[in-house]
């Protein structure tokens, strides 16, 4: 059994962005996934069953589609994120009660995606919840150093002066979360009910909840 979350000693506040800041239902990344498997199979001139695969294998090795490609077929990054992150953003709305537990939090706030910072903020902005983050920080500011690397996380530690023994992250993908663990960082899982059990039998993994604001009350 979980501790209750305590956040009073907590002064640098992490969020990932996508299946995070909105339910895995609105389905905006799922439509993220079918323009990466089509930009692949276009670019390497596979059909979609095989781009699919191509795609989890550098998933897998690299961390991000995007990173295998650079670094396996020399793809300019801003091409890829521009097409992949052109979707229909309509299934998000405003969240009022996000914006407010939100606000109501004490200390910096900052978005961590492996995303790009186009793609954040226009999220940010349909959930109208931008104003509340200190800073975005996105695959091109990490020069395209994807989430799990720790190279990632010594980025954004370094640029904001994050305390991580007084820092939390929350995300949805669970090897996110061990390499904040293996900083110091407090760690919630953002995950779906089926997945709650599962998951639980992660020691790096500190808290876990179906529901962002109900957990931030």
């Amino acid at each position: 059994m979980q501790n209750k979350f305590n956040h009073n000693n907590l002064s640098h506040w992490i969020f990932d962005l996508d299946n995070t800041l909105y339910p895995e239902d609105d389905n905006i990344f799922a439509q993220v996934k079918k323009k990466i498997i089509k930009f692949i199979s276009l670019e390497l001139n596979l059909d979609l069953p095989d781009a699919d695969k191509e795609r989890q294998r550098l998933y897998n090795q690299y961390g991000t589609s995007l990173r295998g490609l650079m670094n396996e077929h020399n793809i300019i990054p801003n091409e890829f994120l521009e097409y992949v992150h052109d979707i229909d953003l309509s299934n998000i709305h405003k969240n009022l009660d996000l914006d407010k537990v939100l606000k109501n939090i004490k200390g910096e706030k900052y978005i961590f995606t492996n995303g790009s910072f186009k793609h954040a903020e226009n999220i940010l902005n349909m959930l109208g919840i931008k104003d509340n983050f200190k800073s975005i920080h996105s695959i091109e500011t990490s020069n395209y150093i994807p989430k799990p690397s720790e190279e990632a996380y010594n980025a954004i530690i370094k640029k904001e002066k994050i305390l991580t023994h007084q820092a939390v992250m929350f995300e949805d993908t669970v090897w996110n979360l061990k390499t904040a663990k293996n900083f110091g960082i407090t760690t919630v899982l953002i995950s779906s009910k089926n997945d709650l059990l599962e998951n639980n039998k992660n020691d790096y993994i500190d808290y876990y909840t179906t529901d962002l604001v109900e957990f931030l009350k």
